[in-house]
């Protein structure tokens, strides 16, 4: 099959799979309350599409130039699910290598704070990959419903514990942002989207991905740092055309408009220029557990 076989069957893979999944947020409830009275051979009478007879696709939570994120159902237990179906674009060879990592660093990092991997396969020609669905949204959204400072430092130490976990066993995440950094109804948080192979992100990369540095976990702790201090502010600040060539201005950039010197100092540390300067994201998630009266 030629190259360009393959990606029109993609193509019509990935129609097959928009045409039945784009339902309505009404729909997603209708779906969870028919699992509740059929069997999962006949749910729902097949109107969705339904993944190695496990995985229903219900709607279209997210795209990207890569991949399709829907919303799903798990039918052997009704569990919500995220499957990410790969997208046919130019880049697909790269993107499924990269979902192929993904698929392996979730199967070696099960913690409390990481996305759960429940299944994987190939939805015609197009991989997919299957995790636990958190109901609160993305940091980002998250915080559009004002939630309180304790609340924000918790999922941060969630967020510090799953990549301190990735650390011990000498893994880095790669593209830690706020909409990597899910949240679950009762404000707790997971690490999402795996599979980077390079810093993907421009905005919230460390300073040594302009020499192609690997990810690392160092890497991830300055991403880290520039995550906490968008939760805490609810912004975040690049450099100036003429300050973009100086790493010493992330400290500066980072910190500003944070009022607690604790959390200053923290985020400072994170975002230092110099790698090994770095604190561990276990030492982090400890540092943003102050004493409970001062969390307000």
């Amino acid at each position: 099959m030629s190259a360009l076989d393959e990606w029109q069957r993609g193509v019509e893979s990935l129609a097959k799979l928009l045409d039945a999944a784009l339902w309505s947020s009404e729909r997603l409830a209708a779906a969870r309350r028919e699992l509740a009275c059929v069997s999962s051979t006949s749910w729902p009478e097949r109107r969705a599409v339904v993944l190695d007879e496990q995985f229903a696709l219900l709607e279209v939570l997210a795209t990207s130039p890569r991949a399709t994120v829907f919303a799903g159902l798990e039918l052997t237990t009704g569990a919500d699910i995220a499957i990410k179906v790969l997208l046919p674009t130019p880049g697909f060879a790269i993107h499924r290598r990269e979902l192929e990592r993904e698929r392996e660093l979730l199967s070696r990092l099960r913690h409390d704070h990481v996305v759960e991997m429940r299944g994987h396969g190939c939805a015609g020609t197009l991989p997919y990959l299957v995790t636990g669905r958190m109901l609160g949204g993305s940091l980002d959204a998250w915080l559009g419903r004002a939630p309180s400072k304790s609340e924000r430092l918790q999922v941060l130490r969630d967020a510090s514990s799953g990549l301190a976990a990735a650390a011990s066993l000498d893994l880095a995440h790669g593209d830690v942002k706020p909409q990597n950094v899910l949240v679950s109804r009762e404000g707790r948080g997971r690490l999402c989207d795996w599979g980077s192979e390079r810093y993907t992100t421009v905005l919230f990369s460390p300073p040594e991905r302009r020499v192609s540095t690997p990810p690392s976990p160092a890497g991830d702790v300055f991403s880290l740092g520039l995550v906490i201090a968008f939760a805490l502010r609810g912004w975040h600040e690049t450099p100036a055309p003429n300050e973009r060539a100086d790493p010493n201005i992330w400290p500066v950039l980072a910190t500003r408009g944070v009022d607690e010197p604790g959390l200053v100092e923290l985020i400072a540390r994170c975002v230092d220029p110099n790698p090994r300067a770095r604190p561990s994201a276990r030492r982090v998630a400890q540092m943003l557990a102050p004493p409970p009266s001062a969390l307000v």
